[in-house]
């Protein structure tokens, strides 16, 4: 099974790979050579990388559940 295989691959490969050029694009919210300050001091990089990471934790958690719904991820876990 590949990564472009179904639509429930494809929509899943899409948003991380989604997920994976929005933290490279060279913004200053991700990069930063400067002190730039945001909220209560802290360097505007930093602020962005956390909202990156909560947003990237949250969708793993949502691809587990909807991926543990479906049968042909259920059979790998089981004897026989």
């Amino acid at each position: 099974m590949g990564m472009w295989d179904n639509a429930f691959e494809k929509k899943w490969s899409a948003v991380f790979l989604a997920m994976y050029v929005i933290v490279m694009l060279p913004v200053e919210c991700f990069y930063a050579t400067t002190y730039a300050a945001s909220w209560k001091g802290l360097p505007i990089f930093m602020v962005g990388w956390f909202w990156h990471t909560l947003i990237t934790m949250i969708l793993i958690v949502v691809f587990y559940v909807q991926a543990m719904k479906r049968e042909e991820y259920l059979e790998f876990g089981t004897e026989g």
